[in-house]
């Protein structure tokens, strides 16, 4: 895991594919922070509307069942919501955010839970002094209960994957003989240049042959100026090359 710049993480996974993710800012969680405020105190409303029968029977009943409940909603709607939504409550879906581990696995019950009981600690001495204290002095603007749970808020992208199924099924990859290689490309090679590669394969019939031959060298040339090729792939023609390189890129995700 690493950062490329203060508002972006970079994960590797173990089979060594990169991804990063753009980290949620505490005004943008703020934002999400005041819908779930109106949300809560509309179900609070509702619920002392019901309990105003219990008023008329016993005061100290409904005043202690109010209580009670008020607190059980306020945190059930998080852990619910964050647990049942893949880290988001209506305020975060709505601003487009939510909640994840700190390498980027799913949410246990666990950190979710502890991530909702220290928002009473985070809001000390008031309205999440706290926590947007603590928030504002890490790189992964992590409020108290963030650290102690072990996770971060990032803002929901939407990804288009390239149309990698209308390019011809590659037949033989010779890359596949080399698994440390097809690792080290999958690591090296951000999700532009992939696309840009699978752009210029589906182009191919609307370039000039000498257009092609060029693109198509200046492409494979990047890529083998960088990595370390496995003896035998040297002599492999650029085209071959690139359409190894998309196969190796994208054939996990059973689109070819």
């Amino acid at each position: 895991m690493s950062f490329q710049d203060p508002h972006r993480i970079t994960f590797t996974t173990a089979d060594s594919v990169s991804f990063s993710l753009q980290l949620a800012s505490p005004v943008l969680r703020a934002y999400a922070l005041m819908i779930d405020i109106c949300v809560l105190i509309g179900l609070q409303v509702l619920i002392g509307t019901v309990m105003q029968i219990l008023k008329v029977l016993s005061f100290d009943t409904f005043q202690a069942l109010h209580i009670l409940l008020s607190f059980g909603v306020t945190l059930g709607y998080y852990m619910l919501l964050e647990w049942s939504w893949n880290g988001q409550t209506i305020g975060k879906r709505t601003v487009g955010i939510r909640v994840i581990d700190v390498q980027a696995c799913r949410l246990a019950g666990s950190q979710v839970v502890l991530r909702t009981l220290f928002r009473a600690v985070d809001m000390i001495p008031y309205f999440y002094f706290l926590g947007t204290v603590v928030a504002f002095s890490n790189k992964r603007f992590q409020r108290l209960g963030d650290l102690v749970a072990g996770t971060m808020v990032v803002r929901t992208t939407k990804t288009t994957q390239p149309p990698v199924q209308d390019l011809p099924p590659v037949k033989f990859n010779s890359f596949r003989k080399f698994p440390r290689f097809e690792a080290q490309l999958r690591r090296e090679t951000s999700p532009a240049e992939g696309e840009c590669i699978v752009h210029a394969l589906l182009r191919r019939d609307e370039l000039d042959a000498e257009a092609r031959l060029s693109l198509y060298q200046e492409m494979a040339d990047q890529i083998r100026n960088r990595l370390r090729l496995p003896e035998g792939l040297e002599t492999i023609g650029d085209e071959p090359f690139l359409r190894n390189c998309v196969d190796t890129l994208y054939r996990d995700l059973k689109v070819l």
